[in-house]
């Protein structure tokens, strides 16, 4: 008997969100993440794995990033939610980098950028 080996994978989110997103484009990101928390299965990947699944269908979908609407969703988050407001505001910006394709290592240099340094 051969035994297959299941993994987690972020590919499958995003597939779903790229559905949900197809049939309505003014689906509120902040709702598509609760209920992708909701699946047991989904929320195995952790919270910012599936606000980076959210934003890659954005950008599939040349739909535009929302940061109000993502920062909903970023304090409905129970992993996020107690962040300090910089760290927020730096996952924000890597959030949106997804949706707009942007390269560059953050927009305004940080204290983690020069660890270790």
């Amino acid at each position: 008997m051969i035994e297959q080996t299941n993994y987690q994978d972020s590919n499958w989110v995003t597939q779903k969100a790229i559905k949900q997103l197809t049939e309505n484009k003014n689906r509120r990101i902040s709702a598509m993440f609760r209920e992708f928390r909701a699946y047991p299965h989904y929320s195995l990947l952790g919270d910012y794995i599936l606000l980076a699944c959210i934003a890659g269908a954005l950008r599939e979908l040349q739909l535009p990033f929302m940061r109000s609407q993502m920062g909903r969703a970023l304090n409905q988050s129970e992993e996020l939610k107690e962040r300090a407001r910089n760290d927020k505001g730096w996952l924000l910006d890597e959030l949106e980098k997804i949706v707009t394709g942007e390269t560059e290592t953050g927009k305004r240099p940080s204290s983690r950028d020069t660890i270790g340094a």
